[in-house]
């Protein structure tokens, strides 16, 4: 079951480092073809911007951080039933945004991972 978790967290990381090696390139890209670019200057621009993509983006961050600790800490497990305000489900599957439980009903829900990680949570291991 371990193994299990550990390569959920690897699928999270593997995207991140791709975007970032997919960013690094291009900077070496325009830096060849543009002699004069200097990425002092696109840093610079993007220190000003960041401030407002950081609000923009709040909550699909908060949700996406709360999906690595919760990866990391490993609360519950694929299988689990849990219970959070008030919804009831077995785990499904846990996204780098997002955990699905499956209800009694057989319904999909799909929980944010800020709300697993500040609201109680009550889990039921599984066998």
């Amino acid at each position: 079951m371990k193994r299990r978790a550990h390569q959920g967290a690897t699928l999270l990381i593997s995207p991140l480092v791709q975007t970032v090696i997919v960013i690094l390139g291009f900077l070496i890209a325009l830096s060849v073809v543009a002699p004069s670019f200097q990425a002092a200057d696109l840093i610079k621009m993007l220190g000003i911007g960041s401030v407002a993509i950081g609000f923009a983006f709040q909550n699909i961050l908060q949700n996406f951080l709360a999906g690595i600790l919760l990866l990391v800490n490993e609360p519950s497990q694929l299988g689990d039933f849990i219970s959070v305000t008030g919804i009831e489900g077995n785990v499904e599957g846990i996204q780098a945004r997002a955990t699905v439980i499956k209800t009694s009903e057989g319904r999909d829900v799909v929980i944010p991972n800020a709300v697993l990680f500040t609201n109680p949570v009550a889990v039921a291991q599984h066998p």
